[in-house]
């Protein structure tokens, strides 16, 4: 939970929606929010389905929805985390004020989410960002004239000065995915909904801006007053006025948005849960290891191993036993035999690969071929080791998974 928690009143309609999220999804907590900006609907489509809840059906959500946005909120499982995707945010550009503007974020804490990642579309001002790449939000200028803060009871001084978690920003910068460029900056939010003059550009760029958004940044000084951990990242969808003779239009912005978010934009999302990095939002990384062997002896020599490095440790017989833990622990890495008495070790990652794409695997055997090895790895096995397996190769394989380090300290 986070450490200040939004709390609706009883009689409030969002009252109501927390209590039928965790009635029909069985969650009775999130472990992170993220909200989709415009375009980055295709972003979802990551994990197993817990529930889809249409704004339109809650009179909590603000009403009105912009083109780009679907308007829905999604719960999934991924990587055995509970997460809530907004697909659709809302602006002050609508009429709202920026308390209504950043209402999914206290739906989202009354929900248990300690962390979220914001998404939004942007004009690039920095001149060495084109339409296309990401960029880490690293701080924000507020020009909306508003504040989500603004009248609400409690202590609303607070500090700003590290709202957006720079800790992670470096784990992600040495992230390579294909076809994404990754930069770190500064937002300017304006009030919109009619883009920004040359001279505005003009004076954005003077004050550090390097893109510009109508958004976001309600979402997280809210989040920062909860008590969650913000993580933003923005989409550079078009060049800023100004800056080209190209006209601006929401319809290019979106068919940009929409290009890369189902290319790129996804997997990003999904590397905050691959390789434990959505366990580093919150510095907290998952110790639950299951091991997956029909032999005996196996199964009691690498989970004794395991949990003298400091790992809690899972174990299962079978591929279907293992497939039904996964589901209900939080486990981020599974070591598993190729061969099993109910099914055969590549069928098994393909049924993990599938169910639980963010999964770490490492695959161990005492034989095994190089179209066994390839296809594991097609799969998507982090490594393939012959049985019986050193401690020394496992060490090496681990530190590759948590980005560095011994094991005893990524423990």
């Amino acid at each position: 939970m986070s450490e200040t928690s939004w709390e609706f009143e009883h009689a409030d309609p969002a009252r109501r929606l927390v209590d039928k999220v965790r009635s029909q999804t069985g969650a009775v907590s999130f472990d992170l929010a993220v909200v989709l900006g415009s375009g980055w609907k295709d972003a979802v489509g990551l994990g197993e389905t817990l529930g889809v809840f249409n704004y339109q059906d809650w009179s909590c959500f603000p009403g009105g929805q912009i083109e780009g946005h679907a308007g829905q909120l999604i719960a999934v499982r991924l990587c055995s985390w509970n997460i809530l995707f907004f697909s659709g945010r809302f602006h002050c550009y609508q009429g709202l004020d920026a308390f209504q503007a950043a209402f999914p974020v206290r739906l989202a804490s009354a929900l248990g989410c300690p962390r979220i990642l914001l998404t939004c579309a942007t004009g690039g001002i920095n001149r060495g960002f084109k339409p296309g790449d990401f960029m880490l939000v690293e701080d924000h200028v507020n020009l909306l004239g508003d504040n989500p803060l603004r009248g609400i009871p409690g202590n609303t001084f607070i500090d700003l000065a590290d709202l957006y978690d720079k800790s992670l920003y470096d784990r992600l910068s040495r992230r390579r995915i294909d076809g994404l460029v990754l930069h770190r900056g500064i937002l300017a939010a304006m009030t919109g909904p009619s883009y920004e003059t040359p001279a505005e550009i003009s004076f954005l760029k003077t004050i550090g801006a390097d893109v510009v958004s109508m958004s976001m940044v309600p979402e997280a000084i809210m989040a920062r007053f909860i008590g969650m951990q913000v993580v933003a990242v923005a989409f550079v969808a078009n060049y800023a006025a100004g800056m080209t003779a190209d006209k601006l239009s929401h319809k290019d912005v979106l068919a940009c948005s929409s290009q890369h978010a189902s290319l790129t934009g996804g997997p990003l999302v999904l590397d905050f849960s691959k390789h434990s990095s959505a366990e580093v939002i919150l510095g907290e990384l998952v110790k639950r290891i299951l091991v997956v062997d029909d032999e005996e002896n196996t199964r009691i020599g690498l989970s004794k191993l395991l949990s003298q490095e400091g790992f809690q440790v899972e174990s299962a017989a079978n591929g279907n036993d293992a497939l039904e833990m996964l589901g209900q622990h939080k486990i981020n890495l599974v070591i598993s035999d190729i061969n099993m008495p109910d099914m055969n070790g590549l069928v098994f990652l393909r049924e993990l690969s599938r169910k639980f794409p963010s999964t770490n695997v490492i695959m161990i055997t005492a034989y095994g071929g190089v179209e066994s090895y390839l296809e594991a790895m097609n799969l998507g096995a982090y490594e393939y080791l012959h049985k019986p397996v050193r401690l020394d190769e496992l060490r090496s394989v681990m530190k590759k998974i948590f980005n560095g380090g011994s094991v005893a300290q990524v423990s």
